[in-house]
C-alpha cells in the first residue's frame, strides 16, 4: 500500500494539468488489490474541499466521487465508514462534507459536539454554534 497526497488525487479528478495528470492516471491505473493506494482523512477533506468551493462541484458529484473511491479495489480510505454514513445522511445533500466529517469523528471520538463559528455547519449534528 502506498498513501496518496491530495494533490495527486485532484490531477485524477480534474484533468487541469495535463502533465500531472497523465502521471496521476497512470499511477492510478496500476493500483489493485494487492497494491492499493491510501488516502488519509486530511487528504481526502483537503480534496473536497477544493473540489466545492474551487470547483463547483455538486453535491452528486461529490457524492459519486466518494462512492468510487470506497467501492474501488485500488483504494483504502481512512474511516471509511465515516464517509459511507455521511453520503447516505439527509444533511449531506445541503451541508458541506468537510463539516460533517469533522462533527461526525467528534462523535466517534467520544465529543459531546463540535464548536464551531460557521452557522451553517452548526447545524448539522455533533456541531454546536459558539456565541
Amino acid at each position: 500500500m502506498v498513501g496518496i497526497d491530495s494533490n495527486v488525487i485532484l490531477r485524477f479528478v480534474n484533468h487541469d494539468d495535463k502533465a500531472q495528470t497523465d502521471k496521476a492516471r497512470k499511477f492510478i491505473d496500476n493500483l489493485n488489490g494487492d497494491n492499493r493506494g491510501y488516502i488519509s482523512i486530511v487528504a481526502l477533506v483537503e480534496v473536497l474541499w477544493v473540489l466545492e468551493s474551487r470547483y463547483k462541484r455538486s453535491k452528486k458529484e461529490l457524492r459519486d466521487f466518494l462512492s468510487y473511491l470506497l467501492e474501488s479495489s485500488k483504494f483504502s480510505v481512512q474511516y471509511a465508514d465515516v464517509i459511507a454514513a455521511i453520503i447516505i445522511s439527509e444533511h449531506y445533500r445541503s451541508k458541506d462534507i468537510s463539516d460533517q466529517i469533522i462533527a461526525e469523528l467528534g462523535l466517534r471520538a467520544g465529543c459531546s459536539n463540535t464548536i464551531t463559528f460557521d452557522k451553517r455547519a452548526a447545524t448539522i449534528p455533533g456541531m454546536q454554534l459558539l456565541k
